[in-house]
């Protein structure tokens, strides 16, 4: 069981560091976005049974805002690799995603290839109750038929999120108990704690094994907003709850995360008195531009006695805010050399980022702009030269987003519509410094900025069109169209 996840979270992380930075953009004023945020968190907890950066990813997860209208969601990524026993590439997995009427993922399909042809490999199946997720089912591909592996079985509150995730295994046709996480939620309803637990077999009772705990702090822009996550806890069930491991994060004043440190509860290396205590074992610093974009980042692991810069990431962005080339570099003789890197990058920027649905194809550090169609892989080879490693490629489908009446949580007001030379920004005291950017059709961000409750923008320099606007404070997001005379 254990290689079969393996085996998935291999399928799931492409050699592809794509991701996205530290802007939590819940859109708390629709229903179908809240549907599609707790799918992610969801997914993520079943690939990691941890689950330690599972809050964290789940609010960096783009805002779904549109209902009634159709989006573009990932039907199929083929990803290549190279073939280390002849030297070529050729293809290596995929992952086919089919969605029901309402526009909700209910079932995804992993593929290897073998013998020149596509074998299957794994699916999971999802089953809603009230338009949320209530069981999730995986199967792995044995003797030409399917065999079920494990199901989860979900729980909300009355807010909408999971309190109890109970997953359990199939053993002589029989579902049997495997393992539960409880969640407990502050009075801002974000995660407080969870605690898993194994099942107990011969007493036919639930043990817990661990806690984690996350620890909040106010924001640096938005001072009243207890929404930044400054630790991670996790304590073991040994006679009590005890330190075992956290990661703590540092933010810089536009609320990114600068640093990312792992700890572990252990005594350091030359204590000689072997008193335990918070040590780090790896560190991640972030580099952003004056966009905000992140241009950097680079990992420290520990030898027993010190840090020491291990890789390094850089970033390029074209005049659209998309990533079009990511290096990675090794530290090596204490000069960074090449490693491998990300080219040939292509995207269709009439589909921006709220237009899509990705399911957690990419990892959380660069955050996806446009719709991504494709990308190659290079090594740095010991004849200084690149050579391909494979790459992705990525189809995508119109998925029509269920339409759901709902009173909003806050409102905006973008006006006069058409603008007659200014537009005037209006907000509920709900937002806290929010920024407002405006697009062009094809997804060109023309204007971003920090703005005041009832500001005016001038907009007499822009062409005459229809453009896109996005408001949001990092934490609720509104989105429109304006059209300029």
């Amino acid at each position: 069981m254990k290689n079969l996840y393996l085996i998935l979270a291999i399928c799931l992380i492409s050699t592809f560091t794509f991701g996205q930075k530290n802007h939590y953009q819940n859109n708390l004023n629709d229903n179908n976005s809240i549907q599609l945020n707790n799918l992610n968190k969801l997914e993520i907890f079943e690939l990691n049974e941890n689950a330690i950066h599972n809050d964290i990813i789940s609010q960096k997860k783009k805002s779904y805002s549109k209902t009634n209208e159709n989006k573009q969601g990932v039907s199929e990524y083929i990803n290549t690799a190279k073939n280390w026993n002849t030297g070529t590439v050729e293809n290596s997995s995929k992952v086919v995603f089919n969605y029901n009427s309402q526009g909700q993922l209910y079932l995804k399909t992993y593929y290897s290839w073998d013998n020149n042809r596509w074998n299957y490999s794994l699916k999971f199946e999802y089953v809603y109750a009230s338009g949320k997720l209530s069981m999730l089912t995986d199967y792995w591909y044995e003797n030409n038929s399917w065999q079920k592996n494990t199901k989860t079985t979900y729980s909300y509150n009355a807010e909408g999120n999971v309190v109890i995730a109970v997953k359990q295994y199939q053993h002589n046709s029989v579902w049997t108990n495997y393992t539960k996480i409880d969640y407990t939620y502050n009075q801002y309803h974000r995660l407080d704690y969870f605690i898993d637990y194994n099942w107990t077999a011969v007493v036919s009772n639930w043990t817990q094994i661990n806690k984690t705990l996350y620890g909040y702090g106010s924001s640096k822009k938005n001072t009243n907003s207890n929404h930044n996550i400054y630790f991670i806890t996790v304590y073991k069930s040994d006679n009590g709850w005890v330190n075992y491991r956290r990661t703590a994060y540092t933010y810089d004043d536009y609320d990114n995360v600068i640093s990312e440190a792992s700890e572990g509860w252990t005594a350091p290396p030359s204590s000689v008195g072997k008193t335990l205590d918070w040590n780090t074992f790896s560190k991640l610093d972030y580099t952003y531009d004056v966009s905000n974009r992140l241009v950097e980042y680079i990992t420290w692991y520990s030898d027993g006695t010190n840090l020491m810069e291990y890789y390094k990431n850089n970033y390029t962005y074209d005049e659209y805010d998309n990533v079009d080339l990511q290096m990675v570099y090794k530290r090596q003789g204490g000069v960074w050399k090449n490693n491998n890197r990300v080219i040939n990058l292509v995207y269709d920027n009439s589909f921006s980022s709220d237009d899509l649905i990705l399911h957690n194809i990419f990892d959380e550090k660069i955050e996806i702009k446009h719709m991504l169609k494709s990308m190659a892989n290079e090594e740095w080879t010991s004849s200084s030269t690149w050579q391909s490693t494979g790459g992705m490629n990525i189809d995508y489908v119109e998925v029509h987003t269920l339409n759901i009446n709902r009173e909003k949580l806050f409102s905006t007001k973008v006006y006069p519509n058409p603008s007659n030379g200014f537009i005037s920004i209006e907000f509920d005291k709900t937002m806290s410094n929010p920024r407002f950017e405006i697009f062009e059709s094809n997804g060109k961000r023309i204007l971003h900025k920090e703005i005041s409750n009832g500001e005016k923008i001038n907009t007499s320099n822009f062409k005459s069109g229809l453009y896109f606007y996005r408001l949001s404070d990092g934490y609720k997001t509104s989105n429109g169209k304006i059209l300029i005379k």
